[in-house]
């Protein structure tokens, strides 16, 4: 399943009937992601285009704060996959970037979480910056290649060819290790 929902939408919480959690009221996100893993079977999977601050709204709280603990129940769950933090400015309602937030019912390593860097992966554009079909390959060949891979891996492209050499820029991947 893919979906990218209207981010930060605000919708009473009894618009979610779930018998997981609710949904926070000033942000959507997590309810729809819990509508959306409802939908899947026992082997589903899903990605989902969202805003950044769905992954650390509430983080610093301290009591109870509804995004929070729904996320970390999907953690604690061991539902997310992987998190794919997406460039600027690609979006017409926001130049805020986005992340792809992957959700598998039956992930191929439990206990891990991936996360792609590919903040630097992007056409610059006007009005708006887009993903080339090579910056789409080169997410997607290092989602595929590092399955089960647990941390952070950062794709960085090197700097355009010199006017002397002719020859094409080439892209270095950097494994890092997750703090």
């Amino acid at each position: 399943m893919t979906a990218n929902p209207m981010w930060n939408q605000r919708f009473p919480v009894e618009t979610y009937e779930t018998t997981h959690m609710t949904a926070s009221r000033c942000s959507a996100d997590w309810g729809w992601l819990q509508h959306m893993l409802a939908s899947l079977n026992e082997r589903g999977k899903m990605a989902v285009v969202l805003d950044t601050g769905a992954v650390s709204r509430g983080s610093g709280n301290q009591g109870s704060n509804r995004e929070r603990d729904i996320r970390k129940a999907f953690v604690e769950r061991d539902l997310i996959e992987a998190v794919i933090l997406l460039p600027e400015n690609l979006f017409y309602n926001t130049t805020a970037p986005g992340i792809i937030l992957v959700v598998n019912r039956c992930k191929p390593c439990g206990g891990q979480i991936l996360l792609i860097d590919a903040s630097q992966q992007f056409a610059k554009g006007r009005p708006k910056n887009h993903l080339t079909e090579e910056h789409i390959a080169r997410i997607a060949e290092i989602y595929h290649l590092t399955n089960g891979w647990q941390g952070r891996i950062t794709i960085r492209q090197s700097m355009p060819s010199s006017p002397t050499t002719k020859r094409p820029a080439t892209t270095t991947t950097s494994l890092l290790a997750a703090t």
